[in-house]
């Protein structure tokens, strides 16, 4: 067998191929009469147990700023006494600041900022 021939049976397989496919994609029929709408096509599975809040947000810094400087502490208890002082409080005249580029001032007034980081 020459080259030639070689070529001439590889380039009829690959013609056979090409129009073989074509007409699955030209005749192709979906079963429809199987399929029963978007409210049956997806199933609700749970991911991941229920969990508390508290099992799931852990912080670990807490900032205070006193005349104009910042200070952070990062021991577990000392941040865990933060965190629940912050859970019992109520708060007043909350407003989100993202995109502000400076908060208003409390004269006066006891007052928090909280900054979220997401991980």
């Amino acid at each position: 067998m020459n080259k030639e021939t070689f070529k001439t049976l590889l380039l009829g397989v690959l013609v056979f191929a090409s129009v073989s496919m074509t007409t699955n994609i030209w005749f192709y029929k979906t079963d429809y009469e199987n399929y029963k709408g978007p409210s049956e096509s997806l199933k609700s599975v749970a991911i991941a147990d229920s969990k508390n809040l508290t099992d799931v947000v852990r912080p670990t810094l807490a900032l205070t700023q006193e005349d104009g400087q910042i200070f952070g502490q990062t021991g577990n208890t000392s941040v865990a006494k933060v965190y629940h002082l912050i859970q019992r409080a109520s708060f007043i005249n909350v407003f989100p600041a993202y995109g502000q580029k400076s908060v208003p001032e409390r004269s006066n007034q006891a007052s928090m900022r909280f900054y979220f980081r997401h991980l």
